[in-house]
């Protein structure tokens, strides 16, 4: 699916560069990917500047729910609605529910910051175990009980662990990879 190759990835904006020792690989063989680090280690940056753009590049079908649930629900049923598709009900886990499965032409789904809305998006992403075979989940907490649920789902776990650096003025990212099943 998606590959970032091993080396030093840069991004001057934010005055981060991310070194990865190893090609990674996202690949679209029912893998979630737990995207971890402290608060402020780059994992929002990291997605939008790098993993992002190199889905749309090429032109990978992705479902993507940022950090603010909230301020999403209404542009989702908005969607739901313009597209005449069918909502489930009107609260926050059953319309994105009826988004994810409207969604279906997608293999992966990213969700930032997932622990903050985890409760409206877990039954949501067991059912969509028919199309995605990836899902990328950011959070800077520990392994928690989405992990085991998702066991059942996705045949193999990967941790990535942003672990940010001060170094001469600016910051290094140092990405690490995990194999948790």
């Amino acid at each position: 699916m998606l590959t970032i190759t091993k080396g030093d990835h840069h991004l001057p904006t934010h005055g981060l560069t991310y070194r990865l020792g190893f090609d990674l690989q996202f690949k679209g063989e029912k893998t979630v990917y737990f995207l971890r680090g402290e608060n402020g280690a780059g994992k929002s940056s990291f997605l939008k500047h790098f993993v992002l753009p190199g889905l749309r590049t090429q032109s990978t079908p992705f479902l993507y729910v940022g950090q603010d649930l909230a301020m999403q629900v209404y542009p989702m049923r908005a969607v739901l609605g313009v597209l005449d598709l069918p909502r489930k009900g009107s609260s926050p886990q059953k319309t994105v529910l009826s988004w994810l499965e409207a969604g279906s032409a997608a293999g992966m789904l990213i969700l930032d910051e997932y622990d903050k809305y985890v409760a409206e998006v877990t039954p949501a992403i067991e059912k969509t175990d028919a199309f995605i075979t990836t899902l990328i989940m950011v959070s800077h907490t520990a392994p928690d009980d989405a992990e085991r649920t998702l066991r059942r789902t996705f045949t193999h776990g990967r941790e990535l662990f942003l672990h940010k650096h001060r170094n001469n003025g600016s910051f290094s990212v140092q990405v690490t990879e995990r194999v948790l099943w």
